[in-house]
């Protein structure tokens, strides 16, 4: 993705990023864009909050995934 910046601006104790700071050429809401979350039951669409607002996710494990049947 030639259009975006990622810099780690935290790190945990074991090294790992724990936050990051995103810059992208286009505003957000560009169409261009395609916005998702992943979960156990794989990627999902996201709509993206409105400035200010924030957004938790529901945690998952990689048990969740592995385990995940897809149902129609």
């Amino acid at each position: 993705m030639s259009d975006l910046s990622v810099e780690v601006t935290a790190i945990t104790a074991v090294g790992r990023p724990a936050e990051l700071r995103c810059r992208f050429a286009k505003p957000l809401e560009d169409p261009t864009y395609l916005w998702a979350h992943r979960s156990a039951a794989g990627y999902q669409p996201f709509d993206l909050p409105a400035p200010g607002q924030t957004v938790t996710l529901d945690a998952f494990s990689i048990w969740d995934m592995l385990t995940y049947r897809y149902e129609p």
